[in-house]
């Protein structure tokens, strides 16, 4: 008799044990299963408590409809949540999404965190901003600077946006952006370093304005990461600026 009291009381501990926290890895792995319900239902109390890549996935799973219906209200709140925290594609998809709503000045607020992370579709859609002057004031060195930055990196569409500006800009307007772009690399491995350059004229008449390019896809993992890449660049966003013949800054491109 007493050994099975035993017995019982043991079952009855263990069974009031709660089950292992699970992680955001433990959403990834449902994610890549295609158990997308699952994955959401990991994420969102790790997101809703502060952790930054579970908020981004939960970003990315209301922006796709994955798991969840499509709402893009609250996948710009859970971006935020993760953006606040220094979470580098939050940054950049709350960017995107906030200049698409047409909130310019909230976008370029965090589109210039992310291009001072060397993210290349932020640099090239704060730096196209920047030449217009649309949501910051105008400044077409530092635009050029970080058209620039973003083409070295490969990125196609930065490429044409730059061919375009570099169509339309003094050779003096480009030397100081190619200087201005040395030192922000400079920068981004040297914090100390400074990033003073010569102040630019205010230009007699307002320039052509141009728009860059269709944002390049981005390459599509099998599932979002800890610290994921979006799947494709975010559906169609607000033309930052005109241009003869550029297309949508941010054009879908797949189910992102």
């Amino acid at each position: 008799m007493r050994r099975s009291t035993f017995w019982v009381l043991l079952l009855a501990v263990s069974m009031a044990q709660p089950a292992a926290a699970q992680s955001v890895r433990d959403g990834i792995d449902a994610w890549a299963s295609g158990n997308y319900v699952e994955a959401v239902t990991i994420w969102r109390p790790l997101a809703d408590s502060g952790d930054a890549d579970a908020a981004f996935n939960m970003g990315q799973a209301y922006r796709m409809g994955r798991g969840v219906g499509i709402d893009n209200a609250r996948a710009q709140r859970y971006f935020e949540s993760a953006a606040r925290q220094g979470h580098l594609d939050a940054e950049v998809n709350l960017g995107l999404m906030l200049f698409s709503n047409g909130d310019k000045v909230n976008a370029m607020r965090w589109l210039r965190s992310a291009s001072s992370k060397s993210d290349p579709r932020a640099m090239l859609v704060y730096g196209t901003a920047l030449y217009n002057g649309d949501g910051v004031p105008r400044d077409p060195v530092a635009g050029y600077a970080y058209v620039k930055r973003a083409a070295d990196t490969g990125l196609d569409p930065a490429r044409r946006t730059l061919s375009e500006l570099d169509r339309l800009l003094s050779d003096e307007i480009k030397t100081q952006g190619i200087q201005l772009a040395a030192r922000q690399q400079g920068l981004a491995r040297t914090p100390r370093e400074a990033t003073a350059r010569p102040k630019t004229p205010a230009p007699s008449s307002k320039p052509k304005a141009v728009t860059p390019s269709a944002t390049a896809k981005a390459t599509p993992p099998p599932a979002p990461k800890p610290t994921p890449k979006p799947t494709a660049a975010p559906p169609p966003a607000a033309k930052p600026a005109p241009v003869a013949t550029a297309s949508a800054a941010a054009t879908a491109t797949g189910p992102w």
